[in-house]
């Protein structure tokens, strides 16, 4: 079944990857292990953020695409 996950981020540590330039490399380790069918970044809820469809047979393999987010970029 497809889900629609939601994520928003807090201007740090966001904003420090950007500057470092570590950004794209750090989502593209996290997107190469959950290869999401579709992965679209911009403004969530007045913050930046992504949209991400994923097919999943269980509610219990949310933590496997919300962790890394929650980890790396302390998203919400």
């Amino acid at each position: 079944m497809k889900y629609l996950i939601k994520f928003s981020f807090p201007v740090e540590p966001f904003n420090t990857y950007v500057r470092e330039g570590s950004i794209g490399d750090k989502i593209q380790l996290i997107m190469s292990e959950l290869k999401p069918e579709v992965l679209l970044f911009g403004p969530v809820d007045g913050s930046r953020g992504c949209y991400m469809v994923v097919d999943m047979k269980s509610h219990s393999e949310i933590p496997k695409y919300a962790e890394p987010m929650f980890l790396v970029f302390e998203a919400d």
